[in-house]
């Protein structure tokens, strides 16, 4: 009985262990050993040589806790054989072809004069021309002076075509770039060229296009095209310029200016719309805007005079606001909204300073390209003197 182990001549002086009753870890030796397809039988062993030392169990104990089997190696229950010495196949190679030897070069003649002479196509070969002038003037040129009057001939040859490609390179690099300028603006092009993609500050053109995009795909078209590959600010981005808007109360020109922006790519139609004017009550209140810098919570429109009347006692400046007056451009014929203006008012309002907002608001609007048809809002007593 011996270890059944490759190559292994160990048969006494080294403990053997017989391989494991568990299939997976037989399987598990047997792939360590390279004899998947060999069965071993109950009396197969493996000795101690093709195990680490980490392998075999030094916490053998009795129940009373003393040491016991001295000197007897034990494996562990999860142990592994690692160590064996395979020995490799040599790789015969085969022997070299034969090769024929290199020609030897012609001893041609030394003479300053026949330089003139010589003739050399693009491949290096000297011309007939040159050896028959050899062959009748008798003389011998350097071997040296020939070699390298070729490999500089050759030398030009490639640095031209070189040059001609980079030329080239260069044509067609500017043709794409001219090209690439027709869609996208300079920032854009980076942005292509960066492998993040990533830009520090977008232009103001590639904003304006970005929004008008926006406006006319929505949150999801929007992300589709950045998914494919189209160089464009984040939805994060475009928040955060559109956060820095002045929207104090009155006409807010800003949104104008983006309304602008969206109606380039509207058609005439879609830009006929209907300007609505609706109050909304507010719990008064004072806070400090830290975007304007202000209080905000008092009336921006005074109120009504026959108010004035009945509250000749009551400071209408220090009064605060309990509304809030709405002004919205929606579409007729699209589905589309939009708020242009607001105010704060109190129990009631001047309805001479509504009409020239809602006068202002109209002039702005047809100055942009979008038609107000009607004006919509509640007959209250105030809306009835507007």
């Amino acid at each position: 009985m011996g270890c059944s182990a490759i190559g292994c001549t160990v048969r006494i002086g080294v403990p053997l262990f017989s391989t494991p009753n568990n299939r997976s870890r037989r399987k598990l030796w047997l792939l360590k050993m390279k004899r998947c397809r060999w069965t071993p039988n109950a009396n197969s062993r493996l000795c101690a040589n093709h195990f680490t030392q980490d392998q075999f169990r030094t916490d053998l104990r009795d129940k009373q806790g003393r040491l016991y089997k001295a000197g007897r190696k034990t494996l562990k229950s999860n142990a592994v054989p690692t160590v064996f010495h395979f020995s490799k196949e040599p790789v015969h190679r085969k022997p070299p072809m034969a090769r024929p030897p290199p020609p030897s070069p012609p001893h041609l003649p030394n003479h300053a004069c026949l330089q003139s002479a010589v003739n050399i196509d693009i491949n290096g070969n000297v011309g007939e021309r040159f050896l028959e002038k050899v062959v009748d003037e008798g003389l011998v040129l350097d071997q040296n002076k020939v070699s390298n009057a070729c490999q500089t001939d050759e030398n030009s040859d490639s640095l031209r075509a070189m040059r001609l490609r980079i030329t080239q390179l260069e044509v067609e690099a500017k043709q794409l770039k001219n090209a690439l300028s027709l869609v996208f603006n300079e920032d854009q092009i980076k942005a292509m060229s960066r492998k993040s993609g990533r830009v520090r500050e977008w232009s103001n053109g590639t904003m304006k296009k970005a929004l008008q995009l926006y406006f006319s795909c929505g949150t999801t078209g929007y992300e589709t095209l950045r998914d494919q590959g189209q160089p464009l600010p984040s939805l994060t981005t475009l928040k955060e310029k559109t956060s820095l808007l002045n929207f104090e109360p009155g006409l807010l020109d800003d949104v104008f200016h983006l309304m602008a922006t969206k109606g380039e790519k509207m058609t005439a139609p879609e830009r006929e719309c209907v300007l609505m004017l609706d109050e909304m009550a507010i719990k008064p209140k004072i806070k400090f805007d830290p975007a304007q810098q202000s209080f905000i919570g008092f009336p921006t429109i005074a109120i009504s005079t026959a108010s004035q009347k009945r509250k000749k006692d009551q400071n209408t400046k220090d009064a605060l606001a309990t509304h809030v007056l709405v002004f919205m451009i929606a579409g007729i014929t699209t589905r589309w909204k939009q708020i242009v203006a607001y105010e704060y008012t109190g129990s009631s309002f001047e309805s001479k300073h509504v009409a020239n907002i809602i006068k202002n608001i109209i002039e702005r609007s047809e100055r942009i390209g979008f038609i107000i048809r009607s004006v919509v809002m509640v007959m209250g007593p105030c809306n009835q003197g507007v």
